[in-house]
């Protein structure tokens, strides 16, 4: 398996094998992030973003091998991302109940804080 082709060329194609050992090491890497974050700091979270060419190196060559545009993975994106914000606010809700209100008085604090009392806050 060569590691240059599969995590750094969007282009050409990729076998099945190669696709799932991408994915795993992939995976495998943002399991480690995350785990990082927890014990360092979400400072840590930065490191996420070294990983977006590399999904994207990955996916658009299986994309390629369905006869598809790599540029077809923004719209898997885009949906990966509405679900996300949907679930995170549903499970927000859920685990914190009083979150809405927090939120909503910290977005008037930020508006008006002259008119916001710091005590309540």
């Amino acid at each position: 398996m060569d590691f240059r082709q599969i995590f750094f060329d969007p282009q050409g194609r990729s076998s099945p094998r190669d696709f799932a050992r991408g994915l795993i090491v992939l995976t495998g890497v943002m399991v480690a992030i995350l785990t990082l974050t927890v014990i360092a700091g979400p400072q840590v979270n930065v490191l996420q973003y070294a990983l977006v060419f590399p999904y994207i190196c990955v996916f658009a060559k299986r994309l390629h091998d369905a006869g598809q545009s790599a540029w077809l993975w923004l719209l898997f994106l885009a949906g990966w991302l509405v679900v996300n914000a949907v679930v995170g606010g549903i499970l927000m809700q859920l685990m914190v109940p009083g979150a809405m209100e927090l939120s909503t008085d910290l977005v008037n604090a930020m508006l008006a804080p002259e008119g916001v009392d710091q005590a309540a806050l």
